[in-house]
């Protein structure tokens, strides 16, 4: 340990270079997960308008995959420099430091990639209710003034929208999903 400091101050250059590389990539590094794991985001997909309201990225596919951010980079830095204290400070030395940081580098970005993948809004259009069919959760009384509740199964659950009918229709009841009545309202019918 002492003889790595003894080299630092020495004024061998390529390996100053690698260290300050190493210790700046792997603080940026360990900032980062720290903010992550308290809820901060240094790089992540989630936007907020001037409004306040949050804007998640739909998965674009191929185009998430973003070799240029703060965490790609920070990776490409800190293997840089821990690759150039590994293999030395020779010509071959080097080029294998800058294969580990591109590898890694690259590496960071494709499995970022595949988390954004994860990302899911969970807002359901109003349109997929249509044509659906579904249980009556609370009576429908008949006419368009007032409103019960239907159950529907969509994609990964069941979600309750309020529905109105032209005749009564009582709980329990299968009921089709027929038109949008108005905004999270639909019009139903019973199904025979």
């Amino acid at each position: 340990m002492i003889e790595q400091f003894n080299t630092f101050f020495a004024g061998d250059a390529m390996y100053n270079t690698y260290l300050i590389m190493l210790v700046i990539g792997a603080t940026i590094f360990i900032i980062s997960t720290v903010l992550a794991f308290l809820g901060g985001d240094a790089d992540g997909a989630i936007d907020t308008d001037s409004d306040g309201i949050e804007d998640i990225h739909a998965d674009t596919g191929f185009s998430d995959f973003k070799i240029f951010s703060l965490k790609t980079i920070t990776a490409f830095v800190m293997f840089v420099g821990l690759g150039g204290l590994i293999f030395g400070q020779s010509t071959l030395g080097f080029i294998g430091a800058l294969g580990l940081g591109i590898l890694m580098m690259v590496a960071t970005a494709y499995v970022l990639m595949l988390v954004l993948k994860l990302q899911e809004s969970g807002n359901i259009d109003d349109a997929a209710f249509i044509g659906q069919t579904g249980t009556v959760y609370m009576q429908i009384p008949g006419g368009h003034d007032v409103q019960g509740k239907v159950q529907v199964a969509l994609k990964k659950g069941v979600r309750e929208i309020f529905a109105i009918a032209d005749a009564p229709i009582p709980t329990g009841a299968t009921v089709k999903v027929i038109a949008l009545h108005s905004q999270g309202c639909y019009h139903i019918e019973k199904v025979d």
